[in-house]
């Protein structure tokens, strides 16, 4: 199971789509890690790499939400922390917890999460941010 970039995922901005795009390849990253045997420092790099590239991208998108007037940013902002503990708690449960166990909580969590949030939540801001980035143009 491979998931893949499709342009219903679409925000409308160039660089979040980008972001969304990396993300996916990150949860396909986590996918591949190994389903046997000592996982721990290879999945302990895809999480990693998943919690810095979505702080990194949160900030981003919290950014352009902003400029655009986006109604539900504390909301929003409030996913994006939700997600945030999550990856940290498995982080920090890795160290102490079966690494197997560790990556199918993540994969499972990633799975519900990352689609469902991209797919409705950032959904949500796509015509404030066309809006926004019509009348950027129009300047």
């Amino acid at each position: 199971m491979v998931f893949a970039w499709t342009d219903d995922l679409s925000v409308g901005v160039a660089e979040l789509d980008n972001d969304h795009r990396e993300l996916i390849a990150i949860f396909n990253h986590v996918l591949e890690t190994k389903r046997f045997g000592d996982n721990r420092p290879q999945l302990r790099e895809a999480i990693q790499r998943l919690s810095d590239y979505t702080r990194e991208h949160f900030i981003r998108e919290e950014l352009y939400m902003t400029k655009c007037g986006f109604p539900d940013l504390a909301a929003h902002r409030g996913e994006h922390a939700e997600f945030i503990r999550t990856v940290t708690e498995s982080e920090e449960h890795l160290a102490s917890t079966d690494p197997l166990m560790v990556r199918v909580e993540m994969i499972t969590f990633l799975n519900e999460w990352l689609m469902r949030h991209i797919q409705y939540a950032d959904a949500k801001y796509r015509p404030h941010m066309a809006t926004f980035l019509t009348q950027e143009q129009l300047s």
